[in-house]
């Protein structure tokens, strides 16, 4: 196994496991064992962060980036800052709420770093905070609609709006070679399986080669691909587009921020309902 092939399995594992898009230098070593040391020319007992970044370097390319911590360093899948802040909150608040303090201490990054990506955050109204009687700061929400509807607001409180995919209404001239509009659970099964027919093995599959594959019009599959990325079954990631025509980059996919991505990775066929 090429060593980026084996960094790819173990940040997608993480990825499926705990919903993080980046992993320690600590735990990557446990994880790499002696053969995974070997590929990346780390030979020492302990090595240090420093020697661990050095080996790292020659693999980051355009699928893996390091972050740097207060106390330590990560690998993490070459996303925007603000997205993988956001993961981190969607996941966390899951399990209740949470003050900025508390938060900060999960962070893969600098205290500075991590305010500005909050600040970003709240300006955006994608998470929202409430202030008790004592004046401390609780954030209370991420909004997990801003995927598919956004969210409404008036002076004092922001309210998620979540609605369910709803297939496309077919014109006359589509209608003649589908006898009917499929229900959504057909569309996810469709999507569940054009996936593993291009995945085989390979971790990441290229966007533009599932549109190829599905034969959808754009906004069925903006839809669809929106619906799982809020359900966190799917993880959308950047990737090398150098070696891709105008067209395979055109059919990639851009979401509401204007951030573009061009491979995803999806949850095991358990996950799929």
């Amino acid at each position: 196994m090429e060593p980026i092939d084996l960094l790819d399995k173990i940040l997608t594992q993480i990825k499926q496991k705990e919903g993080k898009n980046y992993i320690s230098f600590a735990a990557l070593l446990s994880k790499l064992g002696k053969t995974g040391r070997k590929l990346l020319d780390l030979t020492e007992t302990k090595p240090t962060v420093s020697m661990t970044e050095k080996s790292l370097r020659p693999y980051l390319g355009s699928a893996f980036m390091i972050l740097k911590g207060s106390r330590t360093s990560f690998l993490a899948f070459k996303l925007p800052i603000d997205e993988i802040v956001f993961e981190v909150l969607r996941i966390k608040f899951q399990k209740g709420s949470f003050s900025p303090a508390q938060l900060t201490q999960h962070m893969p990054m600098k205290k500075d770093e991590f305010i500005a990506c909050f600040n970003r955050l709240l300006e955006a109204k994608r998470i929202t905070v409430s202030v008790n009687a004592e004046f401390k700061v609780t954030v209370r929400n991420v909004d997990m609609s801003r995927s598919t509807t956004g969210s409404t607001t008036d002076s004092t409180t922001t309210t998620a709006v979540t609605t369910t995919y709803q297939p496309p209404i077919l014109t006359t001239r589509s209608q003649t070679f589908v006898s009917s509009v499929l229900s959504p659970q057909d569309d996810r099964r469709q999507f569940r399986e054009a996936f593993d027919e291009l995945d085989k093995g390979r971790i990441f599959v290229r966007i533009c080669n599932l549109r190829r594959q599905l034969g959808w019009d754009e906004e069925r599959f903006n839809s669809l691909l929106r619906q799982f990325r809020t359900e966190g079954i799917v993880q959308l990631h950047t990737g090398d587009i150098s070696s891709m025509s105008e067209e395979e980059i055109a059919q990639s996919f851009t979401d509401e921020n204007n951030f573009f991505y061009v491979t995803l990775t999806m949850k095991p066929q358990t996950d799929i309902r």
